[in-house]
């Protein structure tokens, strides 16, 4: 009789060690998924930040490339200037003043979305990218022009540029 108490004892104990592993491992699984949807979601905003960095530093380029195009390399300037461009401005390259590829603190570089989805230099909805686009003098006929597009995310400042050589070619 003694030892039919001590075994329905024991197994009381048992019972609650299987529950507490039970939830333990529950507790791991949930704490895994939320980690691996919480990682998830910040490489999918990365992403989608840097397809937009890429695109806007693209976008100052042919902008750049346009000027060229349709008024030819003496529109662009024979001595290292630092300019903001957008395409809302009719393609007019804005000299940026006292840039000195510190885009992080220019402020004119400051880049808004209007409501047709277009980033300008002017109006709409203020957002975390800069650009500036440098063009560079290589030789009389041939000028480099760099795209330099900066954002800030969490406290860090990211930072990415294209660079392309234009030539007189009319």
């Amino acid at each position: 009789m003694l030892n039919k108490k001590n075994r329905i004892k024991n197994q009381f104990g048992v019972t609650l060690i299987e529950t507490i592993i039970a939830l333990n491992i529950l507790v791991i699984g949930i704490v895994a998924s939320l980690t691996l949807s919480t990682s998830s979601l910040r490489f999918s905003q990365a992403s989608e930040q840097s397809l937009v960095m890429v695109s806007l530093a693209r976008e100052g380029l042919e902008i750049v490339r346009t000027i060229r195009d349709t008024e030819g390399l003496s529109a662009l300037p024979i001595e290292e200037t630092n300019f903001v461009v957008d395409s809302l401005s009719n393609f007019n390259l804005d000299t940026a003043v006292n840039v000195y590829y510190q885009i992080n603190y220019c402020e004119q570089c400051r880049l808004y979305l209007n409501t047709n989805g277009v980033y300008n230099h002017s109006n709409g909805i203020r957002t975390d990218y800069k650009r500036l686009i440098k063009v560079l003098p290589v030789s009389p006929t041939e000028r480099r022009a760099i795209s330099m597009v900066s954002w800030e995310e969490r406290g860090r400042i990211h930072q990415y540029q294209l660079e392309t050589y234009f030539t007189d070619w009319r």
